[in-house]
C-alpha cells in the first residue's frame, strides 16, 4: 500500500514540458483541505520527504494565480465564453487539454471508491480554471503498458517509500525509463546530487539540511501535486497490554512486536 498518493505530471509531455506556468496552475488550483475534508483516514501530504514537517511545505490554493499562471502561458478563453466557464485555448486554438491516468480497482471496492473520488475532485478543480482532463481509469495491465511508455500527461498513483523513505528510485534522473519509477520523468542534475548525498549522509543535521534543500528543489520545479498518505486504524482488546502502533510503514507491521504483548487481569 502507498505512503503517499499523488498526481505525476508527465514532463515530456508536449504540453508541460517545459511550461512551468502551466505546472503552477495545476498546483494551486488543488484545494488540498477541501478534498481531505473532516476524513479520518487520510492526511495531508506536501512534499514526498516524509522525514520533514509537512507542516513547513503547504502549497496555498490561490485560483487567481492559478488563472493568472495560465493567461501568462497563452491560454485564454474563448471570446464568446463571457463567464468563462469553459476550456481554454491558445493563439494556435489548441485546447488546453490533458490526458489524466488512473488505475481501475475492482467496483465497490475501497480503493476503487477512494481513487473515483480523488480524480472527480482534481478534475473539476483543475476544469473551473479552463483546462480539459480526459479521465480514463485503466485495468491493471493497460495501466502498467501506459505507464511504461509514459503515455498520459497527469497519472494518479501512490509511492510506498519503505522504512528507509529512499526517494532515489522515485525523483532520480536515472529512473526516468519505462522500467523506472520515476513517473514524472524529471531530471535535475540539482536533485540527482542532493539524492546522492542523502543516501551517503549519515550525520542527522547533514542530512535533514539535504532533505530540506531537495525539498525547495521539488517545490520549485513543480513535477507533481501531493495529495495525502493513509491512516490505518486497529481495534485492539483493551486486555491486551504492550502495543506500540507507532512509525508502522506497512499494515502487516502492526505484529512485528508481538512479542511485547501481554494479556492483563
Amino acid at each position: 500500500l502507498p505512503q503517499y498518493t499523488a498526481v505525476f505530471m508527465n514532463m515530456d509531455s508536449s504540453i508541460l514540458k517545459d511550461n512551468e506556468l502551466i505546472r503552477i496552475a495545476l498546483q494551486k488550483a488543488v484545494d488540498r483541505d477541501e478534498f481531505i475534508g473532516d476524513s479520518l483516514d487520510k492526511i495531508r501530504v506536501d512534499t514526498p520527504l516524509m522525514e520533514l514537517n509537512q507542516e513547513e511545505w503547504l502549497y496555498e490554493l490561490n485560483v487567481e494565480e492559478a488563472q493568472g499562471a495560465l493567461k501568462d502561458a497563452g491560454w485564454s478563453f474563448a471570446e464568446e465564453d463571457t463567464e468563462k466557464l469553459g476550456v481554454r485555448y491558445n493563439d494556435e486554438e489548441e485546447a488546453l487539454e490533458l490526458k489524466f491516468i488512473a488505475r481501475l480497482y475492482d467496483e465497490g471496492s475501497y480503493r476503487y471508491t477512494e481513487t473515483l473520488s480523488a480524480v472527480d475532485f482534481l478534475r473539476r478543480q483543475w476544469e473551473a480554471v479552463g483546462f480539459s482532463i480526459i479521465v480514463e481509469f485503466l485495468p491493471l495491465e493497460e495501466f502498467k503498458s501506459r505507464i511504461m511508455n509514459r503515455d498520459y500527461d497527469l497519472l494518479l498513483v501512490g509511492h510506498s517509500l519503505g522504512y528507509n523513505l529512499d526517494t532515489y528510485s522515485y525523483w532520480h534522473s536515472t529512473q526516468a525509463t519505462p522500467l523506472g519509477q520515476n513517473f514524472s520523468n524529471y531530471k535535475s542534475f540539482a536533485a540527482d546530487s542532493l539524492i546522492e548525498g542523502i543516501r551517503s549522509t549519515f550525520v542527522k543535521d547533514d542530512k535533514q539540511e539535504l532533505l530540506k534543500e531537495l525539498a525547495e528543489k521539488l517545490r520549485e520545479d513543480i513535477p507533481a501535486v501531493f495529495l495525502y498518505r493513509p491512516v490505518y486504524y486497529y481495534a485492539t482488546d483493551g486486555k491486551i497490554t504492550g502495543l506500540d502502533m507507532s512509525n508502522l510503514a506497512f499494515p502487516s507491521d502492526r505484529f512485528a512486536r508481538i512479542f511485547s504483548w501481554s494479556f492483563g487481569e
